[in-house]
C-alpha cells in the first residue's frame, strides 16, 4: 500500500479552509495586469521613455482601480506628449508626472471626485 502524496498548497489550503487557493489565484490575477500594463507601456511608448519600477507601477494599477482601459487610455496621452517633447532637463520626470496627472484626471472623471468616492 502507498501513501498519497500531500502538496505544500494541499496542507496550507486545508488548513486555511480553501482561503489559501484563492489568495493565490488572486495574486496570480494581480501579476497579469501588471504584465499586461507593462506590455502596453513598452507597445506605446516604446524605448522613448524607459518602463518605471513595479512599485511605481502597482500605484497607478491601484490608483485606476484596477482598470487597465484608463491605465491604457494615459498611455496614449503620454505617447501623443512624447511626439511634441518632454521637459530637456529632466525628460524621464516630466513623462511619470505626465502620465500620473493624465490617469488623475480619467479616474476623476470615470469616478468622481475624491470626496465623491468615499461619500458614495
Amino acid at each position: 500500500m502507498t501513501i498519497p502524496r500531500v502538496t505544500h498548497d494541499e496542507i496550507l489550503n486545508y488548513f486555511t479552509d480553501g482561503e489559501y487557493l484563492e489568495r493565490r489565484q488572486a495574486h496570480e490575477e494581480r501579476l497579469e495586469v501588471l504584465a499586461q500594463f507593462k506590455a502596453s507601456w513598452l507597445t506605446a511608448l516604446g524605448d522613448a521613455v524607459e518602463l518605471p519600477p513595479d512599485t511605481q507601477m502597482w500605484k497607478w494599477i491601484s490608483m485606476s482601480k484596477w482598470d487597465i482601459s484608463l491605465l491604457v487610455h494615459s498611455l496614449e496621452d503620454l505617447r501623443c506628449r512624447v511626439k511634441h517633447g518632454l521637459d530637456v532637463r529632466d525628460p524621464y520626470g516630466h513623462a511619470i508626472r505626465h502620465f500620473s496627472a493624465a490617469l488623475a484626471r480619467r479616474v476623476r472623471g470615470k469616478y468622481g471626485p475624491p470626496t465623491a468616492r468615499k461619500a458614495a
